[in-house]
């Protein structure tokens, strides 16, 4: 047991505590506010107080972690070869150089999304002025590092061994934008979306369409190669399926009283896991709940997981929004537009609400890139299949949770360029690593 000495217990102290030694370190602790205790104590202990103590791991502390409100500020940081950046009370005296828990707290809690006006077109939070991003250490999982370094430090420091029973998971997401390319869809929305998806391909779009008519095989339904490949590498996928019942300009899946919408949800949800994909206007217009209630009275069953279309949320409402629908896990916590660990860290974690201060049951599932960033970016199999093994051994070496996003739009031929074949050796490079 780690024993931590702080003047002051606070919900954010413990919270962060709690996701740094129970969910990470597998160590328990205890917060003692007896500086007298503290000292007679002889096991590994923690002083997280501006005072300096003997025989102590000291961290001088920030305030953030002892108030209870938002204030708009953003902490500068420092490079450091060990830490990566430091942030918060940088100073060299100390062996732990900076308040490690209020700059996790900061990262986790999504701090710097709070009182945030600069929104892109889609009302989200950009990436460019993301700390992470500025200081150029997206792409690294700087929580996880930090965190194993504190484990070294303590293991030296007190001649323990830490041992943590902290696995590596994969999780294989598919996001159900388009159920179908052409099938429930009459002919005039099927041209609409020729020229406005489609207008440099209209050649091999117009002849997969007329494949269509001969065969009745829509190049959007790949669900059973889909799963058969999963099955061969035994993970079970979650199909995040966009559920309206009525199109907007970005919501262009055919609705879920659609029969062939509830012939294949149906099918798919026999062999994998059905979770929401919540639509673009579904937190503006109160649709949470009733998208919600749709996909479950087709699939007979709760639905507890959640990824945002477009990845358009808002902290605190999108994720309050969620708990108050019954949704116990989301899985929106990355950039359309760049890869790299949005919360800075590898390992899934709890919500914090800044505006209630207090932690929610809701779990986050961070992910690092999705198929569509890749294949605009590099459209290069072996360029896309490199940035996601050097992923994959990010956060292995870490023993965090590896999401991988993709959709099935980007798994058929409309387009001319075959990415089923990167999307199988992804996963089966994933399975290695399992």
């Amino acid at each position: 047991m780690i024993l931590i000495y702080s003047n002051k217990i606070t919900t954010r102290l413990v919270y962060v505590l709690d996701f740094i030694f129970i969910h990470n370190l597998n160590i328990n602790y205890k917060i003692i506010t007896n500086e007298c205790d503290f000292n007679l104590f002889n096991g590994i202990k923690i002083n997280y107080d501006r005072v300096p103590k003997k025989n102590c791991l000291n961290i001088i502390p920030e305030n953030i972690l002892f108030e209870d409100n938002i204030t708009e500020f953003t902490p500068n940081y420092v490079k450091d070869n060990f830490w990566k950046i430091i942030l918060f009370n940088y100073t060299k005296e100390q062996e732990i150089p900076f308040d490690i828990f209020a700059s996790v707290f900061w990262l986790i809690s999504r701090y710097e999304e709070y009182n945030y006006t600069n929104y892109d077109e889609h009302g989200r939070f950009k990436y460019i002025n993301s700390l992470l991003y500025k200081a150029n250490v997206l792409n690294v999982p700087l929580v996880d590092i930090w965190l194993n370094n504190l484990k070294k430090i303590i293991e030296l420091k007190f001649n323990v061994k830490i041992e943590n029973n902290k696995k590596f998971k994969f999780i294989s997401t598919l996001d159900i934008d388009n159920l179908y390319a052409f099938k429930g869809k009459n002919f005039i929305r099927i041209i609409g979306t020729c020229f406005k998806y489609f207008y440099k391909d209209k050649i091999n779009f117009f002849k997969e369409y007329l494949k269509y008519l001969k065969s009745k095989k829509d190049p959007f339904d790949l669900y059973n190669e889909i799963l058969n490949l999963h099955y061969t590498v035994k993970i079970v996928p979650i199909f995040f399926v966009l559920t309206i019942t009525k199109k907007t300009k970005y919501d262009r899946n055919i609705t879920c009283t659609n029969k062939y919408f509830i012939e294949k949800i149906k099918e798919i949800a026999e062999k994998a896991e059905i979770a929401l994909h919540s639509s673009y206007y579904s937190c503006k217009d109160n649709k949470l709940i009733s998208e919600k209630e749709s996909i479950e009275n087709i699939i007979k069953t709760k639905v507890t997981k959640n990824r945002f279309h477009y990845l358009k949320f808002k902290l605190p409402d999108s994720y309050e929004e969620l708990i108050q629908c019954g949704i116990n896990e989301d899985f929106s916590m990355g950039y359309s537009n760049i890869d790299g660990f949005r919360a800075g860290t590898c390992t899934p974690f709890y919500f914090f609400n800044l505006k209630k201060n207090k932690p929610s049951s809701l779990l986050v599932h961070p992910f690092v890139f999705m198929d569509r960033f890749l294949i605009n970016y590099f459209n290069k199999e072996e360029r896309i299949f490199s940035l996601a093994n050097y992923y994959l051994n990010c956060t292995k070496k870490y023993n965090g949770e590896f999401v991988l996003l993709w959709h099935n739009q980007t798994l058929n031929t409309i387009k001319n360029i075959n990415y089923f074949n990167t999307y199988k050796n992804i996963l089966l490079n994933a399975y290695k690593f399992s």
